[in-house]
């Protein structure tokens, strides 16, 4: 029970989930003619997510190089996701930035799309 519940909690699924959730509520916030700074605000949500999960890795892994590690991260966002998966994985690294790339911005082509198509079908 234990190992699921870790799983499900990881900072790796965190990604994922945040993803989801991002996901629901750009196509609600689409859907209801929500003001565009709601849809700016979430779309800080993914690249937060990716960097807590950068910060959990590197604290497991005792890679924390300064103290305000976790700020360097978030301004510097995609390069620093490379870097960091590349530095600490080696070649693997980039089939891992390839994956949170995805789950990060995935959500926004999935939001799309379905808005698209319910924006049609409810006309």
């Amino acid at each position: 029970m234990s190992r699921v519940v870790s799983t499900l909690v990881s900072p790796f699924a965190r990604i994922a989930w945040t993803g989801g959730a991002v996901t629901v509520l750009l196509v609600a916030f689409m859907l209801s003619g929500a003001p565009p700074i709601a849809m700016l605000l979430l779309s800080y949500l993914g690249p937060l997510a990716a960097v807590l999960w950068i910060l959990d890795d590197a604290r497991e892994q005792r890679r924390t190089p300064c103290y305000d590690f976790g700020y360097f991260m978030m301004i510097t966002y995609p390069f620093s996701l490379v870097w960091y998966c590349v530095s600490t994985r080696g070649w693997r690294g980039w089939l891992l930035v390839l994956a949170i790339m995805a789950l990060v911005y995935v959500p926004y082509l999935i939001a799309t799309v379905a808005w698209a198509f319910l924006s049609i079908a409810l006309r």
